[in-house]
C-alpha cells in the first residue's frame, strides 16, 4: 500500500485528468465507460509500477498495453489462459472488477465473510449472497465508493466518473492510514480474517506427505519446469480435487471462467447462449438454450447431448472445459456435434454478445398477464414486481408464469417472486445439507394470490425455475402445464477468492413445501402438452394456448 504524499498528489492529478474530459457546462461526472486497458494503465501509473516486460502471451493486444498486461499477470492480478488468450482490451471492466483490481493492487484485503445485515442497509437493491457482495462492501468499508451519493450498480461498465471517484477516495483512505499510523497505539478495525489454516484431516493424513513430495519434485525436476506456471499447476490441483467429488454441479473457476458465469447472472454474456450441465452418466447436455439465442435459433434444444466441439470429442472433459472451448469473441463461429436421441446432428453456431431481459411481460386485450422469466439473475425479482405493480390485480382475469428454457439461477430470486403469489409466512422451500437447514418463507405482499395462475415449463425448466414452480403449485396457486422440468434439485453455494477465482460447491438439496426433493425426477405438469419442432416451425405455441384456453374457459 502506498502512503506518501507524492503518490496521493499522483492519483489526485489522475482524478483531474479524468474529470478534464467533461463537457465544461455540465458539472457532472462522465459516465463514458473506461476500456479495460486504459483502466489498467491508470491503476499501475497511479502507483509508480513501471512494466519492464515489453511482450505478452494474450492476443489482440496493442503494443502499448503489453508491458502492462504482463506486470498485472506478474503481480498475480490477471492470469492468462491459454484455451482463451485473447485480452479484449477495449471493453470495460464491470465495476466490481474494477474496484477488486485496485483494492488488490493497494494490498487492501477483501474478506470472504462481512455482516450481511449491514450490507443490505448500505446497498438495499443488492443481494448480499452475490458473488460481487465482499467487494462492494469492502469498497464500502475503505470509502471507495458511497451509495448514499452514487447509483451503484456492480456489473455495470467502469465509467470515467466511477474511476475518478476510485481514485480520489484511495488517496483520502490512505492520508486516514497514514494519520492513524502516525498515531501512538492506532486502532483500526479492518475486518480482516485470518487465513485459513490446513484442515487437520487433511495434513495427517498419510497422502499428504505424497502431496508435498510430488509438488516439489514437479517444480524441481520436471525436465520443462521453466515452462510452468506455479498458479495453473495450483488451479489443475483444485479442479482435481473438486472433480473428484463427482457432482457435475460443483466445479472450480478459475478467474476469467468465474468472470463468465458471474456475467451469465447479469443478463449480458457472450457466446452462443446455451446453460449446459453434466448429467449421471458424464454427457454434456443442454438444458436450455435462451430465448432468440444463437443457440436457439440454430435448433438446440434442452436435452441435447454434446458430442464435440470444434472437431475435438469431449469424452471425459470437465464442465469448464466444454464452456471455454463453447465461449468466444463475438462474430465467431463453433461447430458443434449433437446426439438427439438415436440421430446426429451437425450446428455452426455464430457466436455473439448477448443481452437478455430477464423478464418480459404483456397484457392481453381480455386482462392477462403474460409474463416471461428468462432467468433468475441479478433485479429478476424486482423487474417482475414491477409488471405486477403497473397493473390493477383486482381488473386481472389470469396470469400466465412462462418458465421455460429457464435454467435457473439465484434462490433469493425465485422466493421473492413467489411472494407476489404466497401469503407472507407460507414455506416456499426447504433447504438441507451437512451445514444447511433452513426454510425459506415468503415475504411478499401476495398481490396475485386470488388470481389463476397458470405456469408454462418444459425439461429446460431447471433449478430457481423448479423450486418456484413447486411452490406455487403445492400451495394449489397455479396450474402447471407442458413438459415434466429438468429436475434439479440440489444449491450451490459460490465462494469467490481473492484472486476472482471461486467455486460453486453443492451445499444442500431443497425440497418442495411438501417435502419432495425432485433432483433426477423433474416435476410433472398437472395438464402434459408437447411443444414440437412442427409447431415452432409453424409458429404455434400450443403451451401457451392452453393456458390462455384454461382461463377464458
Amino acid at each position: 500500500m502506498l502512503t506518501n504524499t507524492n503518490m496521493r498528489m499522483k492519483k489526485l492529478i489522475l482524478v483531474l485528468g479524468v474529470l478534464l474530459l467533461l463537457p465544461s457546462s455540465v458539472f457532472a461526472l462522465s459516465t463514458t465507460p473506461v476500456p479495460r486497458g486504459e483502466f489498467i494503465k491508470i491503476i499501475l501509473d497511479a502507483n509508480n509500477v513501471v512494466p519492464a516486460a515489453t511482450e505478452t502471451d494474450f492476443e489482440g493486444v496493442s503494443p502499448e498495453l503489453a508491458p502492462y498486461l504482463e506486470e498485472m499477470r506478474k503481480l498475480g492480478l490477471i492470469y492468462y489462459n491459454a484455451y482463451s488468450p485473447t485480452f479484449n482490451e477495449e471493453r470495460p471492466f464491470a465495476l466490481w472488477r474494477s474496484l477488486s483490481l485496485l483494492m488488490k493492487l493497494e494490498g487492501i484485503p477483501v474478506p470472504i465473510t462481512f455482516d450481511e445485515a449491514k450490507f443490505k442497509e448500505v446497498f438495499p437493491t443488492l443481494v448480499p449472497g452475490a458473488f460481487y457482495a465482499p467487494t462492494m462492501f469492502r469498497a464500502y468499508q475503505v470509502g471507495l465508493v458511497d451509495p448514499f451519493k452514487q447509483a451503484i450498480w456492480p456489473i455495470n461498465p467502469t465509467t470515467e466518473g466511477d474511476v475518478a471517484i476510485m481514485l480520489a477516495n484511495l488517496a483520502l483512505y490512505e492520508d486516514k492510514i497514514d494519520q492513524a499510523l502516525d498515531t501512538p497505539n492506532p486502532s483500526i478495525n479492518d475486518n480482516t480474517i485470518s487465513p485459513i489454516q490446513p484442515n487437520g484431516s487433511l495434513t495427517n493424513s498419510d497422502k499428504y506427505p505424497i502431496l508435498l513430495d510430488v509438488w516439489d519434485k514437479i517444480t524441481k525436476e520436471y525436465v520443462d519446469k521453466n515452462k510452468l506456471s506455479e498458479d495453473d499447476l495450483i488451479f489443475g490441483a483444485i479442479e482435481g480435487l473438486v472433480n473428484r467429488v463427482g457432482d457435475p454441479y460443483s466445479v472450480f473457476q478459475e478467474p476469467e471462467v468465474a468472470a463468465a458465469f458471474q456475467n451469465s447472472l447479469s443478463n449480458e454474456i457472450q457466446g452462443i447462449g446455451a446453460s449446459l450441465a453434466l448429467d449421471d452418466a458424464g454427457n454434456v447436455v443442454i438444458v436450455s438454450p435462451l430465448n432468440d439465442s444463437p443457440a436457439e435459433r440454430a435448433g438446440l434444444r434442452p436435452g441435447d447431448v454434446v458430442n464435440s466441439i470444434d472437431g475435438k470429442v469431449i469424452t471425459n472433459f470437465t464442465l469448464v472445459e466444454v464452456v471455454r472451448l463453447i465461449q468466444g469473441e463475438p462474430g465467431t463461429q463453433v461447430r458443434l456435434v449433437i446426439k438427439r436421441g438415436s440421430s446426429v446432428l451437425n450446428f455452426t453456431i455464430v457466436r455473439e454478445r448477448i443481452s437478455v431481459a430477464s423478464v418480459v411481460g404483456e397484457v392481453t386485450a381480455d386482462d392477462i398477464l403474460i409474463i416471461t422469466v428468462n432467468n433468475f439473475g441479478f433485479g429478476t425479482a424486482s423487474s417482475f414486481a414491477s409488471f405486477v405493480n403497473q397493473t390493477n390485480a383486482g381488473n386481472l382475469n389470469g396470469v400466465i408464469i412462462d418458465l421455460r428454457n429457464n435454467p435457473g439461477g439465484f434462490l433469493d430470486a425465485a422466493v421473492d417472486i413467489a411472494g407476489n403469489f404466497l401469503a407472507k409466512g407460507k414455506v416456499v422451500t426447504r433447504l438441507v445439507g451437512p451445514t444447511v437447514s433452513e426454510t425459506e418463507y415468503s415475504t411478499g405482499s401476495a398481490k396475485l394470490a386470488n388470481v389463476p395462475t397458470y405456469v408454462l415449463m418444459n425439461k429446460g425448466s431447471a433449478s430457481a425455475s423448479e423450486i418456484l414452480a413447486a411452490a406455487l403449485h403445492d400451495h394449489h396457486q397455479a396450474t402447471l402445464i407442458g413438459e415434466t422440468s429438468f429436475g434439479k434439485g440440489t444449491v450451490q453455494e459460490i465462494s469467490t477468492y481473492l484472486d476472482s477465482s471461486s467455486l460453486k460447491l453443492t451445499i444442500a438439496k431443497w425440497l418442495t413445501p411438501s417435502g419432495i426433493n425432485i433432483h433426477g425426477t423433474g416435476i410433472k405438469p398437472d395438464i402434459y402438452v408437447q411443444y414440437t419442432d412442427a409447431d415452432r416451425t409453424a409458429g404455434v405455441d400450443p403451451q401457451l394456448n392452453k393456458a390462455l384456453n384454461e382461463i377464458r374457459n
